[in-house]
């Protein structure tokens, strides 16, 4: 898990260093139109998207969930390493 989150953090840290070089190619009087920057604004748009139909009350019972689930497997796991 540790090294899918650190490639997740890495692709994250690398689209907001394109993002800046593409800002300051826009302010600089480029073209604002970029394939990279308009599918990541598509996805984005997707995902709002499908949070806003499901509404907020959706979308807090699911962050409750998880957080009771990683709540339950930090206890799990305890239990585990004090049985060793």
């Amino acid at each position: 898990m540790s090294r899918a989150s650190g490639a997740l953090l890495v692709a994250a840290g690398l689209y907001v260093m394109y993002y800046g070089w593409y800002e300051r190619r826009v302010f600089a009087g480029g073209t604002a139109d970029d394939p990279v920057v308009g599918a990541a604004t598509a996805v984005q748009g997707v995902l709002a998207g499908w949070v806003a139909a499901l509404g907020a009350g959706w979308v807090a019972v699911g962050v409750v969930l998880l957080a009771v689930g990683a709540l339950a497997l930090r206890g799990v796991r305890r239990r585990a390493r004090s049985t060793r």
